[in-house]
């Protein structure tokens, strides 16, 4: 059961472009400011973050880089979230770091569309009980029509996707999970 629930937030964005002829930079920094409120007590507790930004691209391919820092006011150093219906808990507070890459293939043959990626992230919690987690997606996207799939291969350390705790939450199961996910959608 989920004890806390959003009761509002403020976003702010900043964003800057560069565009030259060997390709575009844009750098960018976030942050917003919000409450959770406790279902049961209705006691409200602060929710605030922070992160910044880095994207290059250049021809057909993209690179990225984001630090981002999170934390929930809550007692107890973890809060539970939900998503694919399912609860998960994650540390009240961390830093995540993200790396990716991404090469859209020159379009031929069937597909409107493929890009191939690889996602790295990682979640480092902050305070009692917290930990790091990791999760490393490789994969292609293919676009046809109202069709979007992705076949990615999903390995990941203490990372609740892919079978572990939670995220950023110490546990004494260190060892990397690997998985195929597939996804087909149909959008209209």
């Amino acid at each position: 059961v989920l004890r806390y629930r959003e009761a509002g937030r403020v976003h702010l964005r900043w964003a800057r472009r560069w565009a030259h002829d060997a390709g575009e930079l844009e750098f960018g920094a976030s942050g917003f400011t919000g409450r959770v409120q406790h279902q049961a007590s209705r006691r409200h507790h602060g929710h605030h973050g922070a992160a910044a930004h880095l994207q290059y691209t250049r021809g057909d391919w993209t690179w990225q880089g984001q630090w981002a820092w999170y934390r929930y006011d809550v007692p107890g150093g973890r809060i539970a979230l939900s998503a694919f219906l399912f609860p998960f808990e994650i540390a009240s507070e961390g830093h995540v770091l993200t790396a990716n890459a991404a090469w859209a293939l020159p379009r031929s043959g069937w597909f409107d569309g493929i890009t191939c990626y690889n996602n790295l992230s990682t979640t480092q919690g902050r305070g009692p009980g917290s930990g790091d987690s990791w999760q490393n997606v490789l994969g292609c996207s293919f676009a046809k029509g109202k069709s979007f799939t992705y076949v990615d291969l999903i390995s990941g350390r203490n990372m609740w996707f892919i079978g572990g705790p939670g995220i950023g939450l110490a546990h004494g199961d260190d060892s990397w999970r690997t998985r195929l996910n597939i996804n087909i959608g149909f959008y209209f």
